[in-house]
């Protein structure tokens, strides 16, 4: 049980986001069946923590001019798919 914990701390030193992300997915669910956690118990869960710290990190953060950059990209691509 205590691999997702060991996990969170090992990525703290990754710079590949795509396997820190696979990483997080499978660690989360893991967490969510062990603990059942509700979605509260899972958004201040410290693993969640400690991997949504190191994949803000490695986006570059804090950047807020960059975020909202990145949000107004996302809401123009996402009216083009809309039907």
């Amino acid at each position: 049980m205590n691999q997702p914990y060991k996990n969170a701390i090992e990525v703290q030193d990754a710079c590949n986001m795509v396997a820190v992300a696979n990483q997080f997915a499978r660690d989360l669910s893991k967490l969510r069946k062990e603990e059942n956690l509700d979605s509260a118990g899972v958004n201040k869960h410290p693993v969640v923590v400690m991997y949504i710290d190191k994949l803000a990190d490695l986006a570059g953060r804090p950047d807020f001019t960059k975020f909202s950059e990145a949000y107004d990209k996302c809401i123009e691509k996402g009216k083009h798919d809309s039907p």
